[in-house]
């Protein structure tokens, strides 16, 4: 049985902010950045607006907070990808984005982070280092995928990079709100696209070993399908 969160005179002040920041989280995946009040964020906590002032003094706060998140979840999913893949780029690339695409739907401040890529009523430099963090990530990768003779096509890795990065945070942003994707279609077929335009052999073949091992054990479950991965 699950216990009850303890009321909030008892938490300390870390707890109480990341209380907060899953509040707020939630409330901006409910309604948006521009309609999320801290009214609103403190009453799903029972507080009031002014002792959230004292963890978030403005909204915009919340926004780097989730960036941060972003900026974290990036960093353990590089970390998963080249411990499944240490000798192949273009399947840790892959893992990469299986991984990330795993805490967008188990944490709602990475899902929400993603969800304000798209939003345009978000102050924009708050997010900019966890953009250019996920950016230089997947470029990397590439990078390396290039140096390894996997890729035989010679566009910039920053090109690829950018349109990896598009279609995926599009993807997350298209599965708020549509239904789930039909299960005959196959995981990451916009990633599918993308790579066998840039030059990547047998795409079809290392993107389904790689789904179907879970990333070489490395994931207990994969993201369902609304999430960035599908």
């Amino acid at each position: 049985m699950t216990e009850p969160s303890p009321p909030p005179a008892q938490r300390s002040a870390q707890e109480t902010r990341a209380t907060l920041l899953e509040a707020a989280a939630t409330e901006i995946l409910e309604r948006g950045y521009a309609a999320a009040s801290l009214s609103s964020i403190a009453a799903r906590e029972g507080l009031t607006k002014g002792a959230l002032a004292h963890q978030f003094p403005a909204k915009s706060d919340f926004v780097a907070a989730l960036g941060d998140a972003l900026q974290d979840a990036v960093r353990r999913s590089v970390a998963g990808a080249r411990e499944a893949y240490p000798d192949s780029p273009t399947r840790a690339l892959i893992a990469f984005l299986l991984h990330l695409g795993a805490r967008a739907t188990t944490d709602p401040a990475v899902a929400a982070a993603t969800a304000l890529f798209s939003d345009r009523a978000v102050p924009g430099p708050r997010l900019a280092t966890a953009v250019d963090e996920l950016l230089d990530a997947i470029e990397q990768f590439v990078a390396e995928a290039q140096r390894a003779d996997d890729v035989e096509a010679t566009l910039p890795p920053t090109d690829i990079a950018e349109h990896i990065l598009i279609t995926n945070l599009g993807t997350a942003s298209f599965r708020l709100h549509t239904h789930a994707t039909e299960p005959r279609r196959p995981r990451l077929r916009y990633l599918r696209i993308t790579l066998k335009g840039a030059g990547f052999p047998d795409v079809d073949a290392v993107i389904d070993e790689v789904v179907a091992s879970h990333a070489n054990g490395t994931l207990p479950t994969m993201p369902p399908s609304k999430s960035m991965t599908r």
